[in-house]
């Protein structure tokens, strides 16, 4: 594996099953992950706790089964999303236009955000295996401090550009690192040669992180991610390929730190 490989690509996913947006550098909290990354969710409103019970917009990790997610909802890949952090502005666009503009600074801004995602599910169809395939209401939680990835134990992915080169090779056609969500894409790696990193300790810039797992890959990688459909059977090359049905890993933060593009990688 060459000394020479570097962050090329960072990004963070605000609202989960939505784009995510490119950034230039990161910050990392044990426990919390990447800050902003998946720090909202779509839960189902027949997957949420009882109006009455005193349950607000901070919920804790879900699993997926009880949210909106890409893997169920292909659609949800169509749309465009940007969250300011410091404004709390939060904006979709849908076919290129502004479809939502919401100020989550109360519950009637929440509220709307519920009524547009619940309205564009509704037009929509699920994949053929959505483990919620009904169109019934959602609601956005989270905020300061929640995170909603998809394993809680861990806290952001890291995906290696040449195994993307070496999957689109057996593919016969370039696919996009989009479909696997990563936040951090490195180059200089040589293919799959992330997978056999596991329980070793890497080094971005100065922040020093554990690989900790192999990310087994589910049918979101099959959504292209402008169109929104299952376009392809990209679940089905990565079962073929070294990775054996996994593609990136997994990494955790000892202690708060920070990266960016550009800083070399180091394995110790």
């Amino acid at each position: 594996m060459t000394s020479k490989a570097v962050v090329q690509q960072l990004h963070v996913y605000p609202v989960k099953g939505l784009n995510g947006r490119s950034v230039h550098a990161v910050n990392v909290v044990p426990g919390l992950g990447i800050v902003g990354d998946r720090a909202f969710a779509l839960q189902f409103a027949d997957r949420s706790p009882p109006e009455g019970d005193g349950a607000g917009r901070l919920m804790p990790f879900q699993t997926k089964d009880r949210l909106a997610v890409q893997n169920d909802w292909p659609a949800l890949a169509a749309l465009t999303c940007e969250y300011d952090e410091v404004t709390r502005q939060l904006s979709v666009r849908e076919g290129g236009q502004v479809a939502l503009h919401a100020m989550l600074t109360n519950e009637a801004a929440f509220r709307d955000v519920d009524a547009y995602f619940s309205a564009y599910l509704a037009r929509h169809q699920p994949a053929p295996r959505a483990r919620h395939p009904e169109a019934t209401p959602v609601r956005l939680i989270g905020g300061e401090g929640t995170r909603y990835p998809d394993r809680a134990a861990y806290d952001f992915s890291v995906m290696n550009l040449a195994s993307l080169r070496a999957l689109s090779a057996q593919a016969g056609q370039s696919l996009d690192m989009r479909r696997f969500r990563g936040n951090v894409i490195i180059d200089g790696w040589e293919p799959w040669s992330e997978l056999t990193l596991i329980g070793k300790r890497v080094v971005f810039g100065d922040a020093e992180f554990e690989v900790r797992s192999v990310i087994k890959r589910c049918l979101n990688t099959s959504v292209h991610p402008d169109r929104g459909v299952i376009d392809l059977n990209v679940l089905g090359a990565v079962g073929k390929s070294e990775g054996k049905g996994a593609f990136g890993i997994l990494l955790n933060a000892a202690s708060p730190s920070s990266f960016k593009i550009g800083d070399e990688i180091t394995i110790l």
